[in-house]
This record gives structure tokens, sequence and C-alpha cells, in this order.
């Protein structure tokens, strides 16, 4: 590979992952507009909280308070491990190379939706925990990235000052 072709799938993904964040604050700016405070501040801590404790560390934390009530502040939490989710497992580039198997997508299609959030929330866990120390490093990076462009996005999409977080 050439030095111009590597730059170029570089900035491929760059554009990819600036994309998707856009796509994923502009829903929340249009949908959940009652949770912009709460999602703004939570995906602004999400570095240091994966710095701090790493990835399967930070995932966790956030699996754990996400809450499935809508009107609760909590549903932030859900929808950053969501788009978290989605993004590393489906519509990276190099989390298609991390995860070379993916999602099963008739869990996806199954009858009981609930029986399969719970299995995909599952799923995205143990895969996380499962990889292999370079790939590790490598899902940590680009989940870093990825946030450093949602809290790029939310800063000028969600409104607010710099003391609501």
């Amino acid at each position: 590979m050439t030095l111009n072709r590597f730059r170029n799938t570089i900035a491929d993904m760059e554009r990819e992952r600036a994309k998707y964040a856009y796509e994923c604050v502009e829903s929340i700016a249009s949908e959940y507009s009652h949770l912009k405070k709460n999602y703004k501040s939570y995906v602004r801590k999400l570095p240091a909280l994966i710095k701090a404790n790493g990835l399967a560390g930070a995932i966790a934390f956030v699996f754990s308070k996400k809450d499935n009530d809508k009107s609760k502040s909590d549903y932030a939490y859900k929808l950053i491990y969501e788009q978290s989710q989605s993004w590393l497992m489906e519509k990276s580039s190099l989390g298609k190379l991390l995860f070379k198997n993916g999602y099963d997508q008739t869990v996806k299609n199954h009858v009981q939706p609930e029986a399969n959030q719970v299995q995909d929330d599952k799923r995205f866990i143990e895969n996380i925990i499962n990889l292999d120390i370079e790939s590790y490093r490598l899902a940590t990076t680009e989940l870093l990235a990825l946030y450093k462009w949602m809290a790029r996005f939310a800063e000028g999409m969600l409104g607010g000052d710099e003391k609501d977080g």
C-alpha cells in the first residue's frame, strides 16, 4: 500500500466516523430533545471513563446505567450503548475486521424483541471481553475516536453552556 493510499484510507475512516457521529447526535436533537443535556454530558465523560477503567469497564458501566424508560435521563445511556454497539459491531470498517462474524441477523428478526435486545447486549459485551489484546486496543482506539466526534457534534448541536455536564 502506498503512503497516499494509506493516508486516504485513514481519512476515509475519519469521515466515516464523523458521519456516523453526526447522525447519532442529530437523532438526539430531533427525537430526544429532553435528553440533550444528559446525552452531551455522558458522551463528553466517556473517553475519561475508558482511560480510567478500560473499554470493557466503561461499556459495562454504560450498560449498567442505561434505562429503558424513554422519559428518564438515563435513557441517554441506552442510546449511547446502542450507538456504540451499532458502530463497532456493524458500521465501522475496523469493527467489521475485529468482529468478523458480526451479528447473527436472524437474532434481530426474532419474534421477541426484548429477548433479542438482551441477546444483542450480551453478545456485544462478550465480544469486547473476548478480543485478543491487540484487537482490544484497536476497539478502544476506535470508540475513543468516535466519542471525540460525538462530543464535538453534541457541543455544537445540542446547545447549552459549558457548565451543563
